[in-house]
């Protein structure tokens, strides 16, 4: 039995007159390091905090000479008298209205509907194609009764969202006796989150499924798998929010699936460079022709193929090095950064000029991108493709090194600890500068933690809001967050703009956690 298991099953007889059959917890978690490079192929360093979303559920009653069936080779919902329904509610009403969802497989989310049921359907939709491609019957004999409680703070970057997919998706597959493993499940959220319009990589979802007590998870991908970092003794985390809500889905065009469209069009504008570079000119603006006999691979990729920034990486690291004179540095990281500056010289560029530099038009560029990145592409924002390029290519090396820090047995624990807090500071000042997903109140609260004796403090989640996480030795961790209590804190309870009793989910300390787990009733 998981924590809150028997509450909420109570709270599921009182909600709907009968008990449920299953109950999923699924939880947020944490980013050490690895920001905003899961979706250009690039592995992470997140933990899964004890947050977390529940979600139990069961058949309705059946009521005489009703009746409805779902095939998973179909693609109508079939019924006799009704159509079928998932009754929703939340513990925590009236901040989360209860209602009801259509289910179908192209149902769509009615105008009227609580906006936080979009993450539900997308639960939903995805199942339905998981047993679909798996050629699994989905019973459905009644309505499905759905109830959910959670306490991962929303909007604070500690992904409340993927956590509440993920144990919505977790309680279907119960509830329809879908076998899934944990990989296959974490694969289905990632892609059904596209339905509530965010381009993410997978990171949260497979740290929520994946995640084992007490060490860290090098999450990587394609597929997905995770492995567990064995944090040095003496470590802590302490996560705080800054106040300003982070809304990814709600602001996803102009914030985190511009960065999307930002990546994925320097991934592409770099195969094409690359596979011109033996016989490229520079002109006097720096450029790198495009022009050449080869139509567009990379290292055996078409440019039009290309949709993650680590696909050029080895043709990146290979044209550094052959250079006359070769760059003066040596490490990867630096490599990749003399590459990418001398291939991707503009501060900024129109999707105009992408198109030219590819030999393409704007609009055959556009239809290779899928439509939350053409709504992007729509807001004609200045494109930083160098910038966005240089943070990823330097934070996935961040990663790597943070891992290797872990695993030294030569390096004292008090050492590892500096080296890592030096990689989660070089960290947000990437996505600060580089990728500028921070904003004021985030930076304002990482100077807080510093001043207050972190090794190290970064944001963790999409940023432009939410919660900066901090590292620090245990034995400091009392008076640091007294300190930062004060500093931070308390002016905005003097100011009206929290509540003291808020005050226990805005900062807490936190320690790896168990992953997603399924109790059958």
């Amino acid at each position: 039995m998981f924590p809150h298991q028997q509450q909420l099953a109570d709270q599921f007889q009182q909600q709907y007159g009968c008990p449920p059959v299953a109950i999923a917890r699924a939880p947020g978690r944490v980013n050490l390091i690895g920001e905003h490079i899961d979706y250009m192929g690039y592995g992470v360093m997140p933990l899964a905090i004890t947050q977390s979303c529940h979600a139990a559920i069961a058949w309705e009653p059946r009521r005489a000479g009703v009746q409805t069936a779902i095939g998973a080779d179909s693609t109508d919902c079939q019924h006799t008298q009704q159509q079928q329904v998932m009754r929703i509610a939340n513990v925590q009403q009236p901040l989360y209205p209860s209602g009801q969802l259509e289910l179908h497989p192209s149902s769509q989310l009615a105008p009227d509907s609580p906006g936080w049921f979009g993450y539900i359907l997308a639960a939903y939709k995805g199942c339905c194609e998981f047993a679909a491609a798996q050629q699994q019957p989905i019973p459905s004999s009644s309505n499905i009764l759905l109830l959910v409680q959670g306490d991962v703070p929303p909007g604070g970057g500690l992904s409340s969202s993927s956590a509440l997919v993920v144990a919505a998706a977790l309680a279907l597959l119960a509830l329809w006796g879908v076998p899934a493993s944990p990989a296959q499940v974490a694969e289905l959220t990632c892609s059904c989150e596209r339905y509530v319009g965010t381009q993410g990589g997978g990171m949260d979802q497979a740290v929520s499924l994946m995640a084992q007590p007490g060490v860290a998870m090098h999450v990587e991908f394609n597929p997905v798998h995770a492995s567990p970092v064995r944090l040095p003794k003496g470590a802590a985390f302490v996560v705080a929010n800054c106040l300003a809500a982070s809304h990814k889905a709600e602001t996803a065009a102009s914030r985190f699936n511009l960065r999307v469209l930002e990546c994925r069009l320097a991934a592409m504008l770099l195969a094409k460079l690359l596979s011109a570079h033996s016989t490229a000119t520079s002109g006097s603006s720096g450029h790198v022709s495009s022009s050449s006999s080869s139509e567009g691979s990379c290292a055996g990729l078409d440019w039009r193929a290309v949709n993650v920034l680590k696909a050029v990486e080895a043709a990146l690291l290979k044209f550094a090095a052959a250079q006359q004179p070769p760059p003066a540095a040596t490490q990867a990281q630096a490599q990749l950064q003399w590459a990418v500056e001398r291939l991707l010289p503009q501060a900024s560029y129109t999707l105009q000029q992408v198109a030219e530099l590819l030999g393409c038009c704007s609009n055959e560029l556009l239809a290779l991108l899928p439509p939350p990145l053409q709504a992007a592409a729509a807001c004609g924002p200045p494109l930083r493709l160098q910038q966005r390029a240089l943070h990823v290519f330097s934070e996935s090396q961040r990663v790597l090194q943070f891992a290797q820090v872990c695993a030294d047995a030569s390096l004292s624990d008090a050492a590892k600890l500096s080296q890592l807090g030096s990689l989660m500071d070089a960290s947000h000042a990437s996505c600060a500068g580089l990728y500028e997903c921070s904003c004021a109140e985030l930076d304002a609260l990482v100077g807080a933690a510093r001043a207050a004796g972190a090794l190290g403090a970064r944001l963790t989640g999409a940023g432009w809001g939410g919660c900066v996480v901090a590292l620090l030795p245990a034995a400091g961790a009392p008076a640091f967050m007294q300190q930062v209590a004060q500093q931070f804190y308390e002016p905005a309870v003097a100011a009206g703009k929290l509540a003291r009793e808020q005050l226990q989910a805005c900062l807490f300390m936190t320690v790896p956690a168990r992953g997603a787990e399924v109790a059958l009733l």
